[in-house]
């Protein structure tokens, strides 16, 4: 049997071993990098280290092996001698407080903090790591890294929940590959545990269990972004997606977040050229004033004439912070006036964070960028489904 079916399967069984015991999930670490080798270090509590499903030795605090790879196993070893190699190791941690440090140092990578046990094979030509951790704790590393450690804890209840419903809806999102979601944005930008602000924590446990579901008592699209811009946008124009829940709102509580107003320059000469690679067409006695585009509004397309390219298009192409910017034009220049950070779809961190500075509470702020939504215990909607069946 190859290593790599050997490590599928046994990666199969920790996700059967994750189904057991409901509380705890599987995200792939530096999951964009192609790690070779690390650093890992018990930093709180002691650990129980396996290799290939056999105890090896305890590992207690600032006590740091080395992994590396070597013709498709783990080399394993600490400060003082080699230890062996193995398909897969195995940290467990002893302690329901211990924590585990990772150091990737080939190629060098900030360090960096989980909780609970940490899974490591030989899978797509690197070294897996795989942070089996507490729901609970993934979440609130999730909403650390996503959302700051500087606001108040009606936002990081709101926060929490979109996080817990974004889990449970993308629960097994990487299952193929033997984990369930990974720590990059396209699942949700997870740095490990949350350790800025103990208030973050504290809103996780406060919000147990619940999510946010629909009309129809599915669970949302939980999207979210930095800043609107003082509206945001629906699914049907971002993605081209239809949600009743997700229709453009007005928000006054972002516009004087630094990240609310933008601008960015660019040549008439290369802004032309730019449109006619796109198909426009102009005639010789077009002018500047032509160029000009106003939302007021939000728009799908950016128009001089009769032709057309989705602003989207444009934001991606010159790597605009939003799509929501209108364009004044000069005899040498277009000037973008942009407003807003990000996609625009769900709620806008900025403005919630503002509204819970000023006395909203969680379900307020969520209820205001969601449109007829519900909160609800995730155990109560199973066990709702489960009678339906």
């Amino acid at each position: 049997m190859s290593t790599l079916k050997y490590t599928l399967i046994y990666l199969s069984l920790c996700l059967i071993n994750h189904h057991a015991h409901a509380q705890s999930v599987c995200i792939s670490l530096f999951n964009e990098t192609p790690v070779k080798g690390v650093v890992v270090s018990a930093l709180k509590g002691t650990y129980r280290v396996f290799g290939d499903s056999s105890f090896i030795m305890n590992q207690s605090e600032k006590d740091a092996m080395y992994i590396s790879m070597f013709d498709h196993r783990l080399l394993l070893r600490n400060s003082r001698q080699p230890i062996g190699n193995f398909a897969n190791i195995r940290f467990e941690a002893v302690d329901t407080n211990a924590v585990i440090r990772l150091n990737p140092v080939n190629p060098n990578k900030e360090p960096r903090q989980y909780n609970d046990n940490l899974l490591v094979s030989v899978a797509f030509e690197r070294v897996l790591l795989i942070n089996e951790v507490q729901q609970s704790n993934y979440i609130a590393g999730v909403v650390d890294a996503e959302a700051g450690p500087n606001a108040e804890p009606e936002f990081y209840k709101a926060q929490s929940i979109l996080v817990r419903t974004f889990l449970y809806s993308n629960i097994n999102k990487h299952k193929t590959e033997g984990f369930q979601l990974c720590d990059g944005v396209h699942c949700q930008a997870y740095r490990g545990r949350a350790v800025r602000n103990p208030v973050i924590v504290n809103a996780t446990k406060a919000t147990s269990g619940l999510v946010i579901i629909s009309m129809d008592s599915s669970l949302i699209t939980a999207a979210f972004h930095a800043n609107c811009g003082g509206e945001t946008e629906s699914a049907a124009n971002a993605w081209l997606t239809d949600q009743d829940y997700l229709l453009p709102v007005k928000d006054p509580f972002c516009q004087n977040s630094s990240s609310a107003r933008w601008t960015k320059t660019i040549p008439l000469v290369q802004w032309k050229t730019y449109l006619k690679s796109h198909g426009f067409k102009f005639t010789a006695g077009i002018s500047p004033g032509d160029f000009d585009f106003m939302q007021i509004n939000r728009k799908q397309y950016y128009k001089v004439g009769k032709d057309s390219v989705p602003v989207k298009q444009i934001r991606n192409d010159y790597k605009l912070k939003s799509t929501f910017f209108s364009v004044v034009a000069t005899s040498k220049e277009i000037i973008i006036n942009g407003r807003g950070f990000g996609h625009g779809v769900g709620l806008c961190q900025d403005g919630a964070m503002q509204m819970a500075k000023i006395g909203y509470k969680c379900d307020d702020i969520l209820k205001y960028y969601f449109k007829d939504i519900r909160l609800i215990d995730y155990s109560t909607l199973t066990s709702q489904n489960a009678t339906q069946k």
